[in-house]
């Protein structure tokens, strides 16, 4: 059985350090960037992804200063030179960074924070038949953001970002769904209740496995 490991963190009211030695192994562009968002939320969740992202590489025996030649294609979907066969995906939503790496299959992943919103004036996502269950159900916002996620981790998957039309994507099955004669098997990923989260693949019968990490608790122990 093939399995996925699943890296998560949460941002707290505060920004980590940017002189912590958490970020020594951080390649210089991406730090460069990061400084590019201009709320300090934005730029936290983008760190703390990028950090995930190197825990994420130790378990696969990968230096982390393979992130100075992260790749990434035509539609931006990141990936590594050093080792092609690896894939990894990262989302972030409210408070919660998430980062899935798996080794000989295609992954995406995706979260997001369950808020009140109409339904029926969001177009271009849910087909005709996915609209009526949501309707026939008490809680629109949570069967919505299930369908949401379970729909964008399938994208994030195939790699070619919103160049395909959510509406064209229809669960047909709990676990699966069939875009352009290839079948995504998805799982949902348990995280907080107030959050939808789920991770597609191209292969069934996957194991996922969970690393919380508290990155702030971290460094709290470094400057002791």
């Amino acid at each position: 059985m093939k399995e996925v490991n699943i890296f998560y963190s949460q941002i707290t009211d505060r920004p980590l350090n940017r002189e912590n030695k958490l970020l020594i192994n951080l390649p210089k562009d991406l730090l460069t960037k990061n400084k590019s968002y201009k709320n300090w939320i934005d730029r936290e969740l983008n760190l703390l992804g990028k950090l995930l992202l190197i825990e994420g590489l130790k378990l696969y025996d990968i230096d982390s200063k393979c992130l100075n030649k992260l790749k990434y294609n035509k539609y931006g979907k990141p990936y590594l030179e050093l080792d092609l066969e690896l894939d990894f995906n990262i989302s972030h939503s409210g408070k919660y960074v998430i980062c899935a790496l798996a080794k000989d299959l295609r992954l995406g992943i995706d979260i997001e924070k369950i808020e009140e919103l109409n339904v029926d004036s969001i177009t271009g996502v849910l087909t005709k038949k996915e609209l009526f269950h949501i309707n026939s159900c008490k809680k629109k916002e949570k069967i919505f953001y299930d369908y949401w996620t379970k729909k964008e981790s399938v994208v994030k998957a195939i790699g070619i970002g919103l160049s395909i039309p959510m509406e064209e994507i229809e669960i047909h099955k709990i676990q699966q769904l069939t875009y352009d004669n290839n079948t995504w098997y998805i799982q949902k990923v348990q995280i907080d209740n107030l959050y939808s989260c789920h991770i597609a693949f191209n292969c069934n019968h996957v194991k996922l496995n969970h690393f919380p990490i508290d990155f702030y608790k971290f460094e709290a122990n470094l400057e002791r």
